[in-house]
């Protein structure tokens, strides 16, 4: 998806024009909208694959003695997988983000459609909760006036 001409610019410049009067009932109004988060998620997960990558390839390897090759490959499939299931667990917690800001945004462009936006001011607030005993991160949304 994040090869495609849909999260590039000369589309995102495309969509960008097709509204002139913002109606939250044409899909027209919203599309932009869209492909630019699907765009910023693209270049968000690029970035953190490469720095990701870059922090993997920065790490050093020192043994006191010379160790076997059976044991190299143990260690460099135990430092892989840690790099898989950290990345893993970051993608995970931001599609999390993603859905909770889409659950929370339903009940607000219901608001924009009834013209009733402008009584409704509130302020996200995300919070990221690890478990100390797993380690599992989850993601807490408080809305405040």
């Amino acid at each position: 998806m994040c090869s495609s001409g849909f999260v590039q610019d000369p589309w995102l410049s495309t969509i960008r024009g097709l509204v002139i009067n913002w109606d939250p009932i044409d899909w027209r109004s919203r599309v932009f909208s869209y492909f630019q988060l699907l765009s910023d998620l693209c270049q968000l997960a690029n970035k953190t694959t490469d720095d990701a990558v870059d922090r993997l390839l920065l790490q050093s390897f020192v043994a006191s003695n010379v160790i076997t090759k059976s044991d190299f490959e143990r260690q460099l499939n135990v430092t892989l997988n840690q790099f898989y299931q950290s990345t893993t667990t970051y993608f995970d917690l931001l599609v999390e983000t993603v859905q909770l800001l889409i659950q929370v945004d339903q009940p607000y462009m219901e608001l924009i459609r009834l013209g009733l936006h402008k009584v409704f001011d509130a302020n996200i607030i995300l919070n990221i909760i690890t478990n100390e005993t797993n380690n599992h991160q989850s993601l807490q949304v408080c809305l405040t006036r």
